[in-house]
């Protein structure tokens, strides 16, 4: 016998319903430049070292690298998937570490946040 299951505000799927507005101006601990800047260093070294990697560390031309996203970015919306994808990456897992940023928006001190290790090139 199939049941019939009570939806609370049901009446609400009859009709359109926009999303609640939210407000997508973030304050940015760093400039556009400043991200640039350190992206560039960051990444540049990353790769330098994957490529002195040998053959044998890289198991189908694959190398397990860490990003450490900034603290006030932890949110899925923030999450940079279209970043990763642009460059073949694919994550493998996540853990939280405790970080301290060179900059915040707001006074604060240590925070833990997700972990992005394990991606893999």
């Amino acid at each position: 016998m199939p049941k019939n299951f009570l939806l609370g505000f049901g009446e609400r799927l009859s009709e359109r319903m926009d999303p609640p507005k939210t407000n997508m101006d973030k304050d940015l601990p760093y400039t556009f430049e400043e991200s640039v800047a350190r992206l560039e260093k960051q990444v540049g070294s990353t790769l330098e070292s994957i490529h002195t990697l040998p053959d044998l560390a890289c198991p189908h031309n694959k190398t397990v690298v860490s990003f450490v996203l900034h603290p006030e970015f932890t949110a899925k919306s923030y999450y940079p998937e279209a970043l990763f994808r642009s460059w073949n990456l694919e994550q493998v897992g996540s853990r939280m570490i405790k970080v301290k940023p060179e900059k915040w928006t707001k006074k604060r001190d240590v925070c833990q946040v997700p972990n992005y290790s394990d991606n893999i090139l």
